[in-house]
């Protein structure tokens, strides 16, 4: 078999009844190239490899001697091969008129992707998507001791607002991509005191507290914030507005940090908001739904 792949990869190996037209039918639908094909003595497909846009693809008949059976023979498949393409409509339209069945149309999502989804005769199930925007964290330092933070929901503001500062929301969106939220205890008053606690997957531990200053729901609040585990950093003043236009909210942070050192030394802050913001966009679609 030849080498088709990096050393390191995961390469979907797809069971198809009738893999010979499953093949003619990839080189239609997606584009394919046959990198090779080995028939077996009774004539059906041992293995094959395709590529489809720089990534390999394998696949074999059904052999339900050995358990390789279909999603036909199985009715359905529960996963989804993912192509991230230049052109999510043309590709749908050029894998619609060659036989596919449509799941979804074309569509832009929340996520900054137009997306859509086929099946295809065989019963694999195809998603396509293409970059239309990256929903972006905007950073700025307007002084010594500040960093700005600034993001745009796509929801209305008192949304925005309670997932911001609900625990049972905060749970489902505050950390980076692969942390969790072990611990939250908030209360929304002036004067009320909130701790948070961060677990990554290596079981370490993020901690930090303070109390709030000022809270006016639906348009912003103000609280301190310290660093359990970093109490160098000193104690910063967090300020949150929320502003809404046509239905979208731009949320803007403001941190003032103590000293400029404990601004610069602050560097972990924009790819774990950035992460976070993202996780709480897809939070405001879920709940939405």
């Amino acid at each position: 078999m030849p080498d088709t792949s990096p050393a390191i990869a995961v390469t979907p190996y797809l069971t198809c009844r009738d893999a010979h037209a499953a093949v003619e039918f990839y080189h239609k639908a997606f584009g394919a190239e046959t990198v090779c094909l080995m028939p077996t003595p009774d004539g059906r497909v041992m293995h094959a490899s395709l590529n489809i846009g720089g990534a390999a693809v394998f696949l074999s008949d059904e052999f339900p001697e050995y358990c390789g059976k279909s999603p036909q023979a199985l009715g359905g498949s529960p996963v989804i091969l993912h192509l991230q393409v230049p052109d999510c409509d043309a590709l749908f339209a050029r894998a619609v008129d060659a036989g596919c069945e449509v799941k979804m149309a074309p569509e832009d999502m929340f996520w900054g992707d137009r997306y859509a989804a086929v099946t295809d005769p065989y019963g694999h199930r195809w998603g396509f998507a293409t970059t239309i925007q990256k929903p972006a964290l905007s950073v700025s330092r307007p002084t010594d001791r500040e960093i700005v933070l600034s993001h745009t929901f796509d929801a209305p503001r008192d949304r925005v607002f309670a997932a911001l500062t609900s625990p049972e929301a905060m749970k489902h969106w505050l950390g980076p991509y692969d942390w969790s939220l072990a611990e939250c205890e908030v209360d929304l008053r002036a004067g009320g005191s909130w701790r948070f606690l961060m677990r990554g997957p290596d079981g370490g531990e993020f901690g930090l507290h303070g109390v709030y200053r000022e809270v006016e729901a639906p348009e912003r609040f103000v609280h301190t914030e310290t660093y359990d585990s970093q109490p160098a950093f000193g104690e910063l003043l967090v300020t949150t507005v929320l502003a809404e236009v046509d239905g979208r909210t731009t949320v803007t942070v403001t941190l003032l940090h103590p000293t400029q050192e404990a601004r610069d030394a602050n560097s972990h802050l924009e790819q774990g908001m950035a992460q976070s913001y993202d996780k709480l966009a897809a939070y405001l679609a879920w709940s939405a739904s």
